[in-house]
């Protein structure tokens, strides 16, 4: 199995102890760094899958989505460690999603905003393409 301290590793930064995931079903790694905070996480697999993932969260994000998007890096985003592919996002403090009202009109508004948007002229960045 591949530890914490690996995942960091392979984004550029050191860890002296065995960093724990913030999440318990799966690999995500709080990081801060020059002020700026990061979250790594494993992402879909294969690499492909992974690169159409990252290509149309960047479209929406241009198109004028407020999404959270991967960031750029001086290494690669993403990142293959054993089988498993990793990404690295900004953090962004919020609640936890607990599905109360206002929660769930925000969410149908967010249904509507991606409606809108003419999703099948960038659905072709969900392409196997290795271009992030």
């Amino acid at each position: 199995m591949t530890s914490g301290k690996q995942i960091l590793k392979a984004f550029g930064f050191d860890a002296d102890e065995e960093p724990k995931s913030i999440y318990p079903f799966s690999p995500v790694y709080y990081m801060e760094s020059d002020r700026v905070v990061y979250i790594i996480k494993r992402t879909q697999k294969p690499l492909g899958l992974a690169n159409g993932l990252m290509n149309y969260l960047k479209a929406l994000k241009e198109a004028g989505v407020n999404i959270v998007a991967p960031v750029h890096m001086l290494k690669e985003n993403l990142q293959v460690i054993s089988e498993d592919v990793f990404a690295i996002y900004p953090f962004i403090n919020g609640n936890e999603y607990s599905g109360e009202d206002d929660e769930i009109i925000e969410s149908k508004a967010w249904v509507n905003v991606l409606e809108h948007i003419y999703l099948d002229e960038v659905m072709w960045l969900m392409a196997e393409k290795e271009d992030w």
